[in-house]
């Protein structure tokens, strides 16, 4: 086994937070076994901290997902899931769900099923979990396209801001104006900096 160093939880390097050995020093760094995981060097202070990267600089994240909706007079539903990846490498699973009342615009009833792929500001796919203002757009019948842009804030106060184009099947054209919510289930990356 192997041992490294992470910040306690509140300033994590580590976003999962364990402490299995519980050994939390006065300075908030905290000892951590995570079996076959050490801390990359370039990436930790001589304080044992993790270096933070500079703005700009891998600081977005990408994702892919399998995306449904379907809207009907001035309403809508959707949901996705997918994998995301961040600038540091992080992975994870993101399950997301919203929709409309009110604000959506469409020729009857309209639907899409197909691939997202989105693009944020985000830091880390973490930031990526939690509520989003959205809106959208599509098109179809038969072969359908829609676009999507998204804006909401991380634990943090950062506005997150970001994007996406879905190509599929549907019918119908719509757009309209909602809120999605979306849970982060963290894969790989996380163990250390």
């Amino acid at each position: 086994m192997g041992q490294f160093l992470a910040l306690s939880p509140g300033g994590s390097c580590d976003p999962r937070g364990l402490s299995p050995n519980n050994n939390s020093s006065p300075s908030g760094v905290e000892t951590v076994t995570v079996e076959g995981k050490r801390p990359d060097p370039t990436k930790v202070t001589n304080s044992g901290q993790c270096k933070r990267t500079s703005s700009g600089q891998g600081m977005n994240t990408n994702s892919i997902s399998l995306l449904g909706g379907f809207s009907w007079l001035n309403m809508s539903i959707q949901g996705s899931v997918g994998l995301a990846i961040d600038g540091q490498g992080h992975v994870a699973v993101i399950i997301s769900r919203g929709g409309s009342a009110g604000t959506s615009v469409t020729t009857g009833a309209s639907g899409i099923f197909g691939v997202n792929v989105s693009s944020s500001n985000a830091r880390s796919v973490d930031a990526l979990g939690g509520p989003f203002a959205e809106q959208s757009v599509g098109i179809g019948d038969g072969l359908a396209a829609a676009g999507n842009a998204f804006e909401g804030r991380d634990a943090q106060g950062n506005a997150i801001v970001g994007g996406g184009a879905t190509l599929g099947v549907g019918v119908g054209a719509r757009m309209g104006v909602g809120a999605s919510d979306t849970t982060v289930i963290k894969l790989s990356g996380y163990g250390g900096c």
